[in-house]
């Protein structure tokens, strides 16, 4: 099975895929509870723009297009006939 970006090669989900899905929900929550930003960084322990880049974010999809379509050394690999791989 090829991975499409959101798993990996064994059919797991990424890590960073879950973390960031996570992370996400997290803020969203804690938005919705009237808490500041800067609350919210110190009680999740995240760096202050990452609070906000979630917070800015309705849909958690757009904060994974970058992690998604990432380029990784294995596909080329994954992808190519086992005969093309030297």
């Amino acid at each position: 099975m090829a991975p499409d970006g959101t798993t990996a090669v064994n059919g797991r989900p990424r890590r960073i895929v879950a973390r960031i899905r996570e992370r996400h929900q997290a803020v969203h929550e804690l938005l919705a509870r009237a808490c500041p930003l800067r609350g919210i960084s110190r009680d999740l322990q995240l760096d202050s723009y990452t609070v906000r880049r979630h917070a800015r974010t309705s849909d958690v999809n757009d904060l994974l297009v970058k992690v998604t379509s990432r380029r990784t050394l294995l596909d080329r690999a994954v992808t190519a006939p086992a005969s093309q791989i030297v």
